[in-house]
């Protein structure tokens, strides 16, 4: 129960002014369950009228009787629309934005522990239901309230009945902190498989084309059934625990309503007690069953809600923002000092080791070497995705850890990968990528990536829609795309990881000048990742990386003259040189 305690706790703290508004709450829900035991007492007193002959104060009595109810009706409507403006709204609001910040602040290592259907579950799903139990477990808090008057009234009537309605009603309660243990355990089980079936599913649908080229169609489908038993069983066990719980709660409660009626009717055929009460005492029974029922169901719900607010509690990784440092300015210099990098931190293994180098003015950086080297980890630690486990890396003299990475990451820097990720969407939207940029300058660009003669052949132009992930793109005509996205943004540092691969030698050529003006005209610099050595034989300093280390540094033709590796790789693409 700590758990369940410590978890609502957290998630309560995530609203702002929570005791203001848990107060309105509590005092809604107390004027509700004060109307409906009015109710009964109304209702006992237009029966003891009738008995009596008394016809004004049974007009008066049923006048005031439909006032109650009509009250009842509307107070839920009443009690629904501050549950959200106070509550739920408020709350799914602020644990989603926490979710998000949290997921781009965190760490590539720690990003990629979970998968991206977990991501959609917690936004999408968990997030919703954990805003709606809120508010639905402190409404319940009236019916809470409602047991303990019931329980009082009946004691006056009965002490018999208030000994049955405490010891059923704790036996009620013991089964639901059972129940509630119980389904705290198996719904963290079966989130884990709800969430690998979103997964399998998701890598299904993206890996058609993979599917049908390997003619693995079977294969697919029979991952899918394999994952799919695997949550079945979770399911059929969660299910049978709600049949458990309903069988025994509903024994409890049935068991106790015949108590009522039976020792009712028999104080009534003994004349103990009155028609009127006899009624009121049934209405009394039929409530606190309601309640019992309402506040039971809440408690068991409440071991789901908390399960989901444990996994929101996993993805919102603190991360301290650095200090905001001074306004660094344009980039002159970037400097890597004897920096280190291994991803798992219990491995001894470092992807760099002790990469030392300088880069001042405005220059074009070509970054090679064998595959496995460190060049995307070098660019990684550039864009300040991930941090150096060794060593800093220093801007204009600022070690790169003090700088905020919003100020860092879109604002200085700016990347195209070799597969840039295209939206369902059009060619001018995923070019500006939510940033606002006119239409001329896009097309000045497109001019300039060799793609504006493409659009220029499409009807709609810039408002061509491009389908799901570009897929009405060739490669070639994604990565130029991709490029107008790019040199869209006005930043200091250009990074191209293999953002020229699928395109043509012939094309290639011109683009690269294109490109090389681009950023000279910006005064940026440009960092380069190539296997294609032949795109960076004008660099103006060429870093070769083999094994975590630098192993050659200079220009295309010192470079050569060494001898070394970098010789190595041009003679085995046969570059002509």
């Amino acid at each position: 129960m700590n758990k369940v305690f410590s978890n609502l706790s957290w998630v309560l703290s995530k609203i702002e002014k929570i005791k203001i508004k848990i107060a309105i709450i509590i005092l809604l829900s107390l004027a509700f369950a004060f109307i409906t035991l009015s109710e009964v007492f109304v209702l006992q007193s237009i029966i003891n009228s009738v008995l009596d002959n008394q016809l004004h104060t049974t007009v008066v009595l049923a006048l005031s009787l439909a006032g109650i109810l009509i009250a009842k009706g509307i107070f839920p409507s009443i009690m629904e629309y501050f549950g959200l403006k106070l509550l739920q709204i408020p709350l799914v609001d602020n644990l989603t934005k926490m979710v998000l910040s949290a997921v781009y602040a965190m760490p590539l290592g720690k990003l990629k522990e979970t998968s991206n259907a977990t991501y959609v579950d917690v936004l999408t799903q968990d997030i919703q239901a954990i805003g709606s139990g809120i508010k639905q477990k402190t409404q319940s808090i009236s019916f809470v309230v409602q047991m303990l008057v019931l329980m009082f009234l009946l004691g006056r009537i009965s002490i018999y009945i208030l000994l049955i309605t405490v010891v059923l009603g704790g036996l009620y309660l013991l089964i639901g902190k059972i129940f509630t243990e119980k389904f705290l355990v198996a719904m963290d089980d079966y989130f884990v498989d709800v969430t690998l079936i979103h997964k399998v599913t998701e890598e299904g649908v993206a890996a058609t084309r993979e599917v049908l080229a390997y003619n693995r169609a079977k294969w697919e489908k029979d991952r899918r059934i394999r994952v799919f038993d695997r949550y079945y069983v979770k399911a059929k066990k969660l299910k049978n625990m709600e049949n458990l719980q309903f069988l025994t709660t509903n024994i409890i409660k049935w068991t106790l309503m015949v108590f009522f009626l039976l020792y009712g009717g028999y104080l009534v055929i003994n004349s103990s007690m009155s028609i009127a009460v006899y009624v009121a005492i049934y209405r009394y029974c039929d409530l606190f069953l309601n309640s019992a029922e309402v506040v039971y169901n809440e408690a068991t719900d409440l071991s789901k809600i908390v399960a989901k607010i444990s996994r929101v509690q996993k993805l919102t990784y603190d991360t301290e923002k650095p200090e905001s440092c001074a306004n660094i300015g344009k980039i002159k210099t970037i400097e890597f000092c004897n920096v280190s990098f291994k991803y798992d931190d219990n491995s001894k293994e470092e992807v760099l080791r002790d990469v030392s180098f300088k880069i001042e003015g405005k220059k074009k950086i070509a970054i090679v070497g064998p595959s496995g080297g460190g060049k995307s980890t070098i660019i990684k630690l550039l864009l300040s995705i991930i941090k150096p486990t060794g060593g800093t890396i220093k801007v204009n003299g600022i070690d790169l850890s003090t700088i905020d990475s919003d100020e860092w990451i879109g604002k200085k820097t700016a990347i195209c990968f070799q597969d840039t990720f295209l939206f369902a969407d059009t060619i001018r939207n995923n070019i500006l990528f939510g940033y606002d940029t006119a239409d001329e300058k896009i097309v000045e660009v497109c001019k300039k990536v060799c793609f504006y003669d493409f659009i220029k052949k499409q009807e709609a132009g810039l408002s061509t829609e491009i389908g799901d992930r570009g897929i009405t793109l060739s490669g070639g005509e994604r990565q130029r795309l991709a490029l107008a996205r790019l040199f869209t943004k006005d930043v200091d540092i250009y990074i191209l990881d293999e953002a020229t691969s699928a395109i043509d030698i012939s094309t290639e050529e011109i683009l690269q000048q294109n490109i090389n003006d681009i950023v000279y005209d910006k005064g940026g610099i440009m960092f380069v990742v190539a296997h294609r050595l032949s795109t960076i034989k004008d660099a103006d300093e060429i870093i070769v990386v083999k094994d975590g280390y630098i192993a050659e540094r200079g220009d295309h033709d010192t470079l050569l003259n060494n001898n070394g590796l970098y010789k190595q790789l041009i003679d085995e693409q046969k570059v002509a040189v």
